[in-house]
């Protein structure tokens, strides 16, 4: 997962906390509108999480 982060962050000309960070308040955002997100987990993700998720979806999608 940081290699991902890193990767993001490299093409960004930025850090991977700063990837993160912006990550986290879409994520946040997302959680306090309430939106489709609040459907797919539990608690509020952290990033890694919500990227696992997503990476997921998309995994089981493309099989069916």
């Amino acid at each position: 997962m940081e290699e991902l982060i890193n990767e993001i962050a490299k093409k960004n000309n930025t850090t991977s906390d700063a990837v993160r960070q912006e990550m986290q308040k879409a994520i946040d955002h997302a959680w306090l509108k309430n939106g489709e997100i609040c459907n797919m987990f539990d608690a509020k993700p952290t990033p890694e999480q919500f990227i696992i998720e997503m990476s997921m979806g998309i995994i089981k999608r493309i099989k069916h």
